[in-house]
């Protein structure tokens, strides 16, 4: 079975615009980080309203993305 090799750009463009979205694109490797963000990203912004700060949780999970597409050898 012939294999079809993932393009790191188009991977890194879908990140930047989808966030934790574009871990769909490589799902098969990457559906722990997907469902991990996925809360995360919940949870801050349900305590949004009770912690100020609680704003830089999905803004931290989105760079955990863009970081982890960087990284990674496609």
């Amino acid at each position: 079975m012939n294999k079809k090799k993932k393009s790191k750009e188009l991977a890194l463009a879908l990140v930047i615009m989808l966030g934790i979205w574009a871990w769909v694109y490589t799902w098969k490797e990457d559906y722990w980080k997907f469902l991990i963000g996925f809360f995360l990203i919940m949870i801050g912004f349900s305590i949004t309203s009770f912690l100020s700060w609680a704003w830089l949780v999905p803004i931290g999970v989105w760079l955990w993305a863009i970081t982890d597409v960087i990284k990674k050898e496609y």
